[in-house]
C-alpha cells in the first residue's frame, strides 16, 4: 500500500483538540526555549542569575519524555486504525513510554561512549608513558603522540558522524517496534529492523522526514544572521512537533506495511480502534 503524503501532513492537524495538542507539543518546548533565552540575557547583566540556567534541566528532560512517550502513541494510534492523531492524556503511560523511548536511544549511544571512553584511556595512558622517558625521548614520543591523536581524532569522527546517522535512520523503527510489542530488548531485534529498513516506503518516509527538518533549520539558521531569525526560535518547536507527529504517522504505515503484523493498540486518541483479524493467529488486541 502506498503512502499518501498529502494524508500524512494533513494527519497533524486533523481531530478535535489541536490547539490543545500544539499548546503542549509546540508550546512547552517553546517556553523552555524563550526561558532559556531570557536567563542567558539576564546572566550577563546579573551573572548569579545563570545559576538558574541549571534549573531548566530537569524540566527539558521532563518535556522531552512527554514528547517521546507522545510520538509512541502516535505510532499505536495509527497500529490501530485511527485517523486523527490521539490526544496527550494519561500523562504517566506517555513518561513511561517516553522513558523506554529514551532507553532504546541510549542503548543505540552506548557504543559511541564506550569507545570515547575506550580512546581517552588510551590517549593518557600513551601520553604518560612517553612522559616517563624524560629528555628528549619525551618529547619525541609526545609529538609522535599528538600526530597520531589527530589523525585518529579525525577518524573517529568519521566514525562517529557514520555511526550517528546510521543511528538516527534505526531508531525510528526501534520505536516503531517498541510500539508493537512493549518490549525494549526486540526493539533491538535484526529481524524487525531489517525488513523495514531495506523498504522503499520506511526510507522515503525518513528523507522526507529529515529533509524537511534540515530545511527548516536552515533558513531559519541562515536569518540568524540577520537577526531575524532569532525571533523566529521560539516557533521551531511548533513545526519540529508538526513535522515530527507526520513522520511518525508515516513510519507507522511503512511499519505495518513491511510487517504486516502490527497489533492494535489501545492508545488513547480521537476514534475507534480498528481491529484487522485478517491474519491468522495473530493477536490485534491486549
Amino acid at each position: 500500500m502506498d503512502i499518501d503524503y498529502e494524508d500524512a501532513f494533513g494527519y497533524p492537524l486533523r481531530g478535535d483538540g489541536v490547539v490543545s495538542r500544539f499548546l503542549i507539543g509546540g508550546g512547552a518546548p517553546s517556553l523552555l526555549v524563550l526561558a532559556f533565552f531570557a536567563l542567558a540575557v539576564l546572566t550577563i547583566f546579573l551573572a548569579p542569575v545563570g545559576i538558574l540556567i541549571l534549573l531548566l534541566a530537569p524540566v527539558s528532560l521532563a518535556v522531552g519524555l512527554l514528547l517521546s512517550g507522545y510520538y509512541v502513541r502516535v505510532v499505536r494510534a495509527t497500529y490501530a486504525g485511527n485517523e486523527d492523531p490521539p490526544s496527550f492524556g494519561d500523562w504517566r503511560e506517555l513518561f513511561v513510554d517516553g522513558g523506554y523511548s529514551v532507553l532504546i536511544g541510549l542503548g543505540y549511544a552506548l557504543p559511541l561512549v564506550v569507545l570515547g571512553i575506550v580512546v581517552t584511556v588510551g590517549f593518557v595512558a600513551l601520553v604518560g608513558g612517553g612522559a616517563a622517558m624524560g629528555g628528549s625521548a619525551a618529547e619525541s614520543a609526545v609529538a609522535a603522540l599528538g600526530m597520531l591523536s589527530l589523525l585518529l581524532f579525525a577518524l573517529l569522527s568519521l566514525l562517529a558522524m557514520a555511526y550517528s546517522l546510521v543511528v538516527s535512520y534505526l531508531y525510528p523503527i526501534s520505536v516503531c517496534v517498541y510500539a508493537d510489542t512493549d518490549d525494549v530488548r526486540t526493539s533491538f531485534s535484526k529481524e524487525r529492523l531489517l525488513p523495514v529498513a531495506k523498504s522503499s516506503d520506511y526510507a522515503v518516509a525518513w528523507l522526507v522526514q529529515a529533509g524537511v527538518l534540515f530545511g527548516i533549520q536552515t533558513f531559519v539558521g541562515m536569518l540568524t544572521m540577520v537577526l531575524i531569525g532569532y525571533l523566529l526560535y521560539p516557533f521551531l518547536p511548533f513545526a519540529t512537533f508538526f513535522v515530527t507527529v507526520a513522520a511518525f504517522y508515516v513510519f507507522a504505515k511503512a511499519y505495518q506495511n513491511e510487517t504486516g503484523s502490527a497489533k492494535v493498540s489501545n492508545a488513547t486518541g480521537d476514534g475507534p480502534s480498528v481491529r484487522d483479524d485478517s491474519q491468522p493467529g495473530t493477536e490485534t488486541g491486549y
